[in-house]
């Protein structure tokens, strides 16, 4: 089969290699370019968890050592690995995004703040 991957280059390639893997010829045509802001001002407050859904957003928080203890919270497997490997401490994957909104629903308390 042929496919067209249209993630950006450094979420689309890990993709291209698993495909081609399973016999597929697969281009690479990245469709959007991830420009991360400079270092965000995020307020100290007492946060229950962090909610990723991407890897992206776990690359753009990875220079806020002040959040590496809080325990966040991701959708899948992949997101996990990353976290960890950016020195995040207290991380749980959640298999999909219903299942990580279940989960927040779940063990979060949605009245107490962030």
């Amino acid at each position: 089969m042929n496919i067209i991957v249209t993630r950006p280059k450094e979420d689309g390639s890990p993709l291209k290699e698993k495909l081609e893997t399973m016999g597929h010829r697969v281009i690479l045509m990245p469709l959007l370019r991830i420009v991360p802001r400079p270092r965000a001002f995020i307020r100290k407050l007492p946060y229950q968890a962090i909610v990723i859904t991407s890897a992206n957003g776990i690359r753009a928080l990875s220079g806020h050592t002040e959040l590496k203890s809080i325990r966040m919270l991701t959708v899948g497997p992949q997101s996990m690995k990353a976290a960890k490997e950016a020195g995040f401490l207290k991380v749980e994957a959640h298999g999909d995004l219903v299942g990580l909104a279940t989960h927040i629903r779940k063990t979060l308390n949605l009245t107490a703040g962030p």
